[in-house]
């Protein structure tokens, strides 16, 4: 991952909002230490939000999120919000299509 060292980091605190669902897309990111929530609203009047916890492990290192959106040219399908103090490299487009090819 040598390319990561000129990629923006940011320290986000426990409960800050990474992005919102229907929003722009315009950069993805890493995990490097914390835990993130991942909503998805259901549609359905009333129903709980569909939620996954992302946070780096052994088997997945360096956990990416919100490239789905990069990728599909699509607003945010999710919530993303932090469960814990985070640290995350932020790759914007370009980045994300350097490091694609």
């Amino acid at each position: 991952m040598a390319w990561i060292k000129d990629t923006r980091w940011n320290w986000n605190n426990w409960r800050d909002v990474i992005f919102k669902a229907g929003d722009r897309a315009d950069a993805c990111y890493i995990i490097d230490s914390g835990e993130m929530t991942s909503m998805i609203m259901n549609a359905a009047e009333g129903a709980k939000p569909d939620t996954a916890v992302l946070k780096a492990s052994a088997k997945v290192p360096y956990p990416l999120f919100g490239e789905l959106a990069l990728i599909h040219r699509a607003p945010r399908a999710a919530t993303v919000k932090c469960r814990s103090d985070c640290d995350l490299a932020v790759l914007s487009l370009q980045e994300f299509r350097r490091v694609q090819s």
